[in-house]
């Protein structure tokens, strides 16, 4: 069995992987409160006087506005205090009270977007902390380990979960209503007074590092909760009894916190704000495992998302291997979850959603369990070009049929002809074809083929009756093939071309 050396360094390279993260949603979140911030600032720069009213359109306008950001408040109580807000508006508001409101909306629509931006990274939080926890303990213990799917619900769970009664969401509204408020004074304070632009702007920005710093410690506390109920999770799957709470060693650790370090507890004792992290904001301890006794485990199937129990000393590899094909091909999928999902949006992005599986999770189902499909849908992603999706499937039919010499399929794209190549006119009097007919093969293709032959591009017009070949850099018509000398690889062509776009 692993020392307690090996369990804290893990513990702490686990928190140091974890936290690395932060910066990304931090850093985006303090430019959309700038931005806000900025906004103030030029609603009070083109403010001429407070005292004037606004229009019925510019109060409708601001009714609107302020609708819109109630409706997505996370909570009844914050959404019943917009709604009154605006319910006291009429058609008498003067440009304080618009000033004031402007001001509100600003913040306010930051924090429907920041807390849709912290959701996933507390989630990532989440996954990591319990799959590292059981990663690390197996290695330690050499015991099986369960990476099946975590139930969609126990997600959800965690997400709202609340830290000292509000979860991350709620908090991060009221820390925004918090900073809306000092904004609303500053301004009524700075109108009254009649104090100049740039000394409210001064005030503004006072208040505006200290977002900065709150936005920063909101993050940091939320992803040490939802890391540690990642590990405390994780100590369940497995069925670890006890756990030792350890301060981040550092001048800034607090007195609570120290006095805690290096203590046992029992798991089902575990008390988040008392013996285990966060215990206050900023709080960046944490907890390993502590005395292990394990006869057996529970196990979850991939699948279904059921436990059952398996011997305490199986290895991962005896569990992974005694699982059927579809459950491994779960455990798989989900450990790439969020890799596949960024994929997913990818690939929807690029070829459009009506052409996409509709959920990431048929997507996923495709990607490990069909092969020819995943291959379709790789080969679509990169040669679309642009193109409408039926035309890069033409080029994929084809070259599963082997033909890959005709070059890439693109909807008709009408070249004017200037000259007919000798070569043309031979072939039209061998195949019995006028240029009348070699003309309406163009004006009426199903597809062109456009070929690459360097150093020359030339449009081939594909049609039932016959081919026209016409060389883009100057319209000469340098090929006419009539039906008469249609070949296997271009009646199969023809074929699929009608399969895609009749």
């Amino acid at each position: 069995m692993a020392n307690s050396n090996y369990w804290r360094r893990r513990a702490e390279r686990l928190e140091k992987q974890i936290h690395s993260g932060d910066r990304v949603p931090i850093s985006r979140i303090m430019r959309l409160y700038k931005h806000a911030f900025d906004e103030i600032e030029d609603d009070i720069k083109r403010t001429s006087s407070a005292r004037d009213e606004l229009n019925r359109t510019e109060v409708e306008a601001l009714k609107a506005e302020m609708i819109k950001i109630g409706a997505s408040a996370p909570d009844p109580i914050r959404q019943a205090q917009i709604t009154r807000a605006v319910s006291a508006y009429d058609y008498r508001i003067d440009r304080m009270e618009w000033l004031k409101s402007r001001a509100y909306m600003h913040l306010m629509k930051v924090a429907g977007v920041a807390a849709a931006l912290v959701k996933p990274h507390l989630e990532s939080a989440y996954r990591a902390a319990r799959y590292g926890t059981i990663d690390d303990i197996a290695k330690g213990l050499n015991v099986g380990i369960d990476f099946s799917l975590i139930p969609k619900r126990t997600i959800e769970r965690v997400v709202k979960s609340p830290f000292h009664g509000k979860n991350y969401s709620q908090r991060v509204w009221d820390n925004t209503a918090e900073t809306a408020a000092k904004a609303q004074k500053i301004i009524v304070e700075g109108l009254i007074k009649g104090s100049s632009y740039p000394h409210m702007a001064q005030e503004l920005a006072r208040v505006t590092n200290n977002t900065y710093y709150n936005a920063y410690r909101l993050i940091q506390t939320e992803v040490t909760h939802f890391t540690e109920m990642g590990r405390f999770d994780a100590y369940k799957d497995i069925g670890i009894e006890k756990y030792t709470y350890y301060a981040t060693l550092g001048s800034k650790t607090c007195d609570v916190c120290a006095a805690l370090d290096g203590k046992t507890f029992n798991i089902d004792e575990g008390i988040e704000g008392k013996n285990k992290p966060p215990i206050h904001p900023h709080c960046m301890c944490y907890t390993v495992i502590g005395d292990v006794k394990l006869t057996s485990r529970l196990a979850r199937d991939p699948e279904t998302g059921k436990n059952y129990k398996v011997r305490g000393d199986m290895t991962y590899n005896e569990w992974y291997e005694g699982l059927s094909q579809e459950k491994k091909t779960a455990v798989k999928a989900y450990k790439n979850r969020h890799t596949d999902e960024v994929q997913y949006t990818k690939y929807v992005k690029r070829l459009g959603g009506e052409n996409m599986p509709k959920t990431l999770e048929l997507f996923q189902k495709i990607k490990y369990n069909d092969s020819e499909k995943w291959g379709d849908y790789k080969y679509y992603y990169r040669n679309i070009d642009g193109r409408p999706i039926e035309y890069v499937k033409i080029d994929r039919e084809l070259a599963k049929l082997g033909i890959t010499n005709k070059g890439r399929a693109y909807p008709v794209e009408q070249l004017k002809i200037t000259e007919w190549s000798a070569h043309s006119q031979k072939r039209m009097v061998q195949d019995g074809v006028s240029k009348d007919d070699a003309v309406s093969f163009c004006n009426k293709a199903i597809a062109i083929m456009k070929k690459y032959p360097n150093p020359e591009t030339q449009y081939n017009y594909y049609h039932n009756n016959g081919i026209t070949g016409i060389r883009k850099r100057d319209g000469v018509v340098n090929t006419v093939i009539g039906k008469v000398r249609f070949g296997e690889d271009t009646e199969k062509i023809l074929e699929v071309m009608n399969k895609w776009l009749s």
